[in-house]
Formats: structure tokens, C-alpha cells, sequence
């Protein structure tokens, strides 16, 4: 290969998050494309994967399975442009991907790391809000919850006020003080 090649693999299999994933999917995207560069993107995809840690590439399979080319996500897409051609309105249509999108939201994980940004972690998928957007290429709309969320908003609420009386507790404005 070369130089830049081999440095971009080191720093790869030492910050796997940071630098392979985002190689991973750049060299994937370029694999991808129609070009005549298809065997050296291919080649080296197939390099990193061998050089990045197993549970890297564990995330990365995981990550295909929803985000790539043939993703469920990629479904959901194919489906929803092939109804649109089939003349089905844009309501219908926004329907219809919410629907599937339930579907693949019962098999997501509840956290995920987005393939471009490993440090953008998302929570669960929420179809109801997912929607078909006004374009050509009719993109979907994707909302997912926040990381952190778990549903249970009475929790979260007994947690807020408990962390409020510590902060009372702690002498603030106390006449103590």
C-alpha cells in the first residue's frame, strides 16, 4: 500500500471509535459508488477490518445491519419509493414508513452509535415521530430518543426532587451559614 495508508490503519486499530469507524464508513461509501476505485476501496476495507479490534467490528456489522446499503433502514426507503411510484399520496406514504419503521424499532438496540460520529450515541427509535419529507429522493425523517431516556418519567421526576432537597440540605441560605 502506502505511507498514508499505514498510518491511517495504525491510528485506526489504536482510537477504533475515533478514527477506524469513520474510515470504515468513508471507505464503505466509496466501495459503494460505481467507481473504478471499487477494488482498492474493497481491499482496504477488508484491511481495517482484520487490523480493528473484534468488538469494533462487531458495531460495525451491527451498524450495517441498520445503516447500510442494504440495512433495514435501506428497506424501509426502497419500500417507501417504490409505493410513492406506484402513486400512493404523501400521507399514505409517511404511513406506511412509520409502520415499517415500527417494525425495525422492535429489533434496534436501545442505545446505538451513529456511523459517521461514533460519539454521537442515540436511544430508541420513535416511528411515531419519523415522517417522509418533501423531496425528490423522499427522505426519511429518523427521531430517536436521547440516550439517557428510559421511559419512565415518574422516575425521573421522584430523582429531579430528591436531588433538589440534597441541594436545600447543604446550607445553602441556611441561617447556620
Amino acid at each position: 500500500m502506502n505511507s498514508t495508508w499505514d498510518l491511517l490503519l495504525r491510528r485506526s486499530v489504536r482510537a477504533p471509535a475515533v478514527v477506524g469507524m469513520p474510515l470504515f464508513w468513508s471507505l464503505h461509501v466509496e466501495a459503494s459508488s460505481k467507481s473504478l476505485c471499487y477494488p482498492r476501496f474493497s481491499s482496504y476495507i477488508a484491511l481495517l477490518c482484520s487490523a480493528l479490534p473484534v468488538f469494533t467490528r462487531r458495531i460495525l456489522a451491527q451498524q450495517l445491519d441498520v445503516w447500510g446499503r442494504r440495512g433495514a433502514f435501506a428497506r424501509v426507503c426502497l419500500a417507501v419509493k417504490t409505493a410513492k411510484s406506484r402513486g400512493l399520496r404523501k400521507s399514505d406514504t409517511s404511513a406506511l414508513a412509520r409502520r415499517l419503521l415500527r417494525s425495525v424499532a422492535r429489533r434496534l438496540p436501545a442505545r446505538m452509535m451513529l456511523p459517521l460520529d461514533s460519539r454521537m450515541v442515540v436511544g430508541r427509535l420513535i416511528p411515531e415521530k419519523c415522517r417522509v419529507m418533501d423531496s425528490a429522493k423522499l427522505p426519511i425523517w429518523l427521531v430517536f430518543e436521547s440516550p439517557g431516556d428510559d421511559g419512565d418519567e415518574d422516575e425521573d421526576d421522584e430523582n429531579e426532587e430528591e436531588e433538589a432537597d440534597d441541594e436545600d440540605n447543604r446550607g445553602w441560605g441556611s441561617e447556620s451559614a
